[in-house]
């Protein structure tokens, strides 16, 4: 399982240093560069949070949310925490949030240092620290922004995203990390029940389509 993650992310790891120094892959203006059998995109799909995760370099991905994540935050607090599944079967969950940075998504410009959390009260941090005087709300500052993920290391399979108030967890949704094996079924043959489900591509696994074709699907959920 660890060998074929390992095997992936070196893939994008050559991938992006054919790309230039910038080791970040053109998803949209060159997806000739991609290995065929990879998806290095997903998608999150629930009543309370809707999002697309991509593939950024070896360690670290980026997800975009719709308009209405500072709606469904309120005045909750957002935190993501990177998991694994071990030999045995149990999940390994690193109980220290992965540090979040926020990115223009028009201008590629990083707009913010590294937050523990997406919140209103770090926007209000930020706005502060800028000496912006004008009042934003979550909602408003993310707009056209994306979530970057840092550390996300090569033996970690998943992401929890994790929605609290306080020290109470009010909801939670689980994501594959990309790169994985675009096809389900190759995909399911050498990882758990546990991360097999989380395939996007999971409930078509039977539908027989090559790998070009399971890929193609994934990359709708790129942005």
């Amino acid at each position: 399982m660890k060998t074929l993650k390992i095997i992936i992310l070196m893939l994008i790891a050559a991938i992006n240093f054919a790309c230039g120094s910038s080791k970040t892959v053109d998803f949209n203006t060159d997806p000739s560069t991609q290995a065929k059998n990879l998806a290095y995109c997903t998608s999150i799909t629930t009543p309370n949070i809707n999002a697309r995760v991509q593939a950024q370099t070896a360690d670290s991905i980026e997800i975009y949310f719709d308009a209405n994540l500072g709606n469904v935050l309120g005045s909750n607090i957002l935190k993501f925490y990177k998991w694994y599944v071990r030999p045995d079967n149990t999940v390994y969950i690193n109980p220290t949030p992965v540090k979040v940075i926020i990115r223009d998504l028009q201008t590629g410009e990083i707009v913010t240092g590294q937050w523990p959390e997406v919140s209103q009260a770090m926007v209000n941090e930020y706005l502060k620290t800028h000496g912006i005087t004008d009042k934003f709300s979550l909602q408003q500052f993310m707009t056209n922004k994306v979530v970057v993920l840092s550390g996300v290391e090569m033996e970690y399979d998943a992401l929890r995203l994790v929605i609290q108030n306080g020290t109470n967890q009010v909801f939670s949704v689980n994501t594959l990390i990309p790169a994985f094996a675009a096809d389900p079924n190759v995909y399911a043959a050498s990882h758990s029940e546990i991360l097999s489900a989380l395939h996007p591509n999971a409930a078509i696994a039977d539908q027989g389509w090559s790998n070009q074709v399971y890929q193609q699907r994934t990359m709708s959920f790129c942005f």
